[in-house]
C-alpha cells in the first residue's frame, strides 16, 4: 500500500459498505461517530455516496441532490474536502425555498496514482458569512489496475 502524498491520504479509511446511505436513514454523524451533528441548511439525498470501486489513478462521479426546507434561498460559496482528489460541481451554487438542486461530486485519482485502499472523505459547503450549508461523506475502495 502506498503511503506517501498528500495530506489527504491521512484521512483514508477502509469501507466496508456499499452504496448511497440516505440521510434519513444514517446513524450518527457523517463520519459514523455518535456524535451530535451540527444542523445544516441543506438536506442532502445521501448521506454517505459509495463510489465503489475505482481503478488506481482513475475517476469516477455520481450525482446527488441539495434540498432546501428552509422559507429562504441559500447560497454555497465555499466548499471543504479532506481530499483535494474530490470536487463538487457546480460551484457556488443557490437552491431556493422548497427547491433542490442536482450537485456532481467527481473524484479524480490522477495526482495520486501509487495510492491503493479504501477512501473516506468529509466534504462540507458552506454559505458567503460561514454557516454549515450541507455535509456528507464520499467513499471509494481504490484497487489496483
Amino acid at each position: 500500500m502506498y503511503r506517501g502524498g498528500a495530506l489527504c491520504w491521512f484521512f483514508c479509511l477502509l469501507l466496508a459498505a456499499a452504496g448511497c446511505t440516505p440521510a434519513s436513514d444514517a446513524a450518527g454523524s457523517a463520519t459514523g461517530s455518535t456524535e451530535v451533528e451540527k444542523p445544516t441548511l441543506l438536506q442532502t439525498s445521501c448521506r454517505t455516496m459509495d463510489l465503489g470501486i475505482v481503478l488506481q489513478a482513475g475517476s469516477e462521479q455520481e450525482r446527488f441532490e441539495l434540498t432546501n426546507p428552509g422559507s429562504e434561498l441559500v447560497r454555497v460559496t465555499r466548499v471543504s474536502s479532506s481530499c483535494p482528489c474530490l470536487m463538487l460541481e457546480p460551484i457556488p451554487l443557490e437552491v431556493p425555498p422548497g427547491g433542490s438542486l442536482p450537485v456532481l461530486a467527481r473524484l479524480d485519482l490522477a495526482s495520486e496514482p501509487q495510492f491503493i485502499g479504501g477512501l473516506s472523505i468529509a466534504v462540507a459547503g458552506y454559505t458567503p458569512v460561514g454557516e454549515l450549508a450541507f455535509n456528507l461523506t464520499v467513499e471509494a475502495t481504490v484497487r489496483q489496475r
